[in-house]
């Protein structure tokens, strides 16, 4: 998982403030959460229904300006780099990244599960200047 990253007070509160707005669209749409596993102004992660997963990547599409790398794509070295703090990404997920600021990324991966019924979201920020560890 993510290091403890040290954001400032305006970071947070932009962050915090993209990932509610983003949710309160999803909301409005009465789309199903079965279950929240993180909840906070850096990361969200929630287990959704597959049967609704159009309605949500709409969504992202909206706010996120598009998919980065759909469902079906091989990541590219940035992909991977976006997303390694979170578990990274792989061919049959789906990514979004939408720049904040000078500093900050917003992602949105979803990783649909074998049982085709269920779908994990993870909403999360990376840093722009972040560098994955070297692997040996």
């Amino acid at each position: 998982m993510a290091e403890l990253q040290e954001y400032t007070k305006e970071q947070k509160i932009r962050m915090e403030t993209w990932l509610v707005n983003t949710l309160q669209k999803c909301k409005d749409r009465e789309l199903g959460v079965q279950d929240k596993r993180a909840f906070t102004y850096e990361r969200i992660e929630l287990v959704i229904y597959a049967a609704e997963i159009a309605e949500w990547l709409q969504i992202f599409e909206q706010d996120y300006d598009g998919v980065r790398k759909p469902a079906g794509e091989k990541p590219t070295d940035e992909d991977l780099r976006l997303t390694h703090a979170y578990g990274g990404v792989n061919e049959i997920q789906v990514l979004f990244a939408c720049p904040l600021d000078d500093e900050l990324t917003a992602i949105a991966m979803f990783w649909p599960w074998n049982d085709s019924e269920h779908v994990t979201l993870h909403m999360a920020f990376c840093r722009n200047n972040y560098q994955p560890p070297a692997t040996l």
